[in-house]
């Protein structure tokens, strides 16, 4: 794992926070017809994924007892018709 930093959580709150590697499994695009025929296809792409940690730096869990992982992500978009 990389270094601990510091973190702005949605809330506006400070966390500390680990990246972790990841390898890719599968990549697909989501495809969708509009009524004039129209093609949009979508594709989420994770560019990063941190841990959050708890105040002892040991990996956070939510409410519900999973982990608590932010994904940094983008999607992409294309269209045809």
């Amino acid at each position: 794992m990389s270094t601990i930093k510091t973190i702005t959580m949605p809330d506006g709150s400070q966390a500390k926070a680990q990246e972790i590697e990841f390898k890719l499994q599968h990549e697909d695009w989501s495809q969708y017809v509009l009524p004039d025929g129209t093609v949009v296809k979508l594709k989420t792409t994770v560019l990063k994924i941190l841990q959050v940690l708890d105040n002892d730096s040991k990996p956070a869990r939510t409410a519900e007892g999973d982990p608590y992982l932010i994904v940094n992500h983008r999607t992409d978009v294309i269209t045809s018709g």
